[in-house]
């Protein structure tokens, strides 16, 4: 079953990389390899 809504963490991790500067597609990225590597069970 695909998820629809952000975590918290993902949130989080979205704001801080858009601080630093980070476009949006790389940020992206940067989740979708975090939910298949399950790092923002954490």
């Amino acid at each position: 079953m695909k998820r629809k809504h952000l975590t918290q963490h993902e949130r989080f991790y979205i704001e801080k990389r858009k601080d630093e500067g980070i476009n949006p597609s790389s940020i992206l990225k940067s989740i979708r390899f975090l939910a298949k590597t399950g790092s923002q069970s954490c």
